[in-house]
């Protein structure tokens, strides 16, 4: 990070912004580094511009620089494609302004510079309030409406659904033998019996869906309360960050983690609740042709597409003790059960 913020000097930044469109006129006259933090994908900063007197009122003065790790190399990359080949076809969505997105082919290190809103917006701890959860329901929705069967979706995104489900899938079985190893005999018989059930039959429930081509948008799957900024002011309106995992596939599988990651315990029997709120954005937004009980099937399917995270996260006995019995507690209430039975 020392390396990068020496290199955007007031010149570099000056030339930044007027190559993407953000100063007309005018040119940055010094550079502050306001705070320097990082997360474990990530390093960041806050930096405060001044400008010359010529430069346009409209020229960004606070900025949030984002730079990936060297183990996340990839994931940087595919976060600055995000910014410059999609961001951009959604003026109105609910996204932190960017004004830069750059990347190396020689090194692989990327950066983004993005508009610095912490006067306006904030992240909210857990427990959220049902407003919030609310708020997420909604956000979702609307980014969802935005891009509900777009013809060139899978073409802007670069990989089509079921190839990046045949990705996912491939490592699930060895994922499994590691949770059962890592958690041992309090993994319950029954979480074994949906995991299992799972492996066995989890591609002939994801794949017809994600064929038929219907309903699909772009997700945002990693939803919990970091990833969403809240504003300060009711009026206001919140953002999603961190896009490194965007895709083509069914939009309310997107209300799955933040069922799972943000609902205290007493919330989660409202769940359902959750889903009719953004399946309601969703017809606000003028989706059409998509009923009520698509909706709740693709949620029970969302669900069942689930497990891939949990199994992701195989090696943290904590996280897992943490998760796995309410997320069973949620798949039961949904019926997903039932979604097997085909085959017993």
């Amino acid at each position: 990070m020392d390396s990068l913020l020496e290199q955007l000097t007031p010149l570099r930044l000056t030339e930044i912004l007027h190559a993407h469109g953000y100063l007309d006129r005018g040119q940055v006259l010094q550079v502050e580094v306001a705070q320097v933090f990082e997360t474990p994908p990530s390093f960041h900063a806050r930096l405060r511009l001044s400008y010359s007197p010529d430069a346009s009122a409209e020229a960004p003065r606070l900025l949030f620089l984002k730079s990936p790790k060297p183990h996340k190399l990839a994931r940087g990359k595919r976060e600055v494609d995000f910014y410059s080949r999609l961001a951009s076809l959604m003026p109105d969505a609910a996204l932190l302004p960017c004004y830069a997105a750059e990347w190396s082919p020689a090194t692989g290190e990327s950066f983004l510079l993005l508009a610095d809103v912490s006067p306006t917006h904030i992240t909210a701890d857990l427990p959220l309030s049902w407003l919030q959860l609310a708020t997420m329901a909604q956000t979702l929705a609307a980014l969802h409406a935005c891009w509900w069967e777009h013809p060139t979706l899978v073409d802007l995104v670069g990989e089509a659904p079921e190839t990046h489900f045949a990705v996912d899938f491939a490592e699930c079985a060895g994922y499994y033998a590691e949770l059962q190893a890592n958690l041992g005999d309090q993994l319950t018989p029954s979480q074994r019996r949906i995991f299992e059930n799972f492996l066995a039959h989890g591609p002939d429930l994801i794949l017809p869906r994600i064929r038929q081509s219907r309903a699909l948008t772009l997700s945002h799957p990693e939803n919990h309360n970091g990833n969403i900024l809240f504003p300060v002011e009711e009026s206001g309106t919140a953002l999603l960050i961190d896009w490194h995992q965007y895709r083509c596939w069914w939009g309310v599988g997107d209300l799955v983690s933040v069922i799972d990651r943000c609902l205290s315990e007493e919330q989660r029997e409202r769940s359902h609740e959750l889903v009719a709120i953004y399946y309601r954005g969703l017809v606000q937004g003028g989706v059409s042709g998509y009923s009520w009980q698509q909706c709740w099937d693709d949620y029970r399917l969302g669900l069942v597409g689930y497990l891939v995270l949990l199994l992701q996260f195989r090696t943290n006995r904590a996280w897992l003790l943490r998760h796995l019995g309410p997320m069973e507690q949620e798949f039961e209430r949904a019926g997903c059960g039932e979604l097997f039975a085909a085959w017993y």
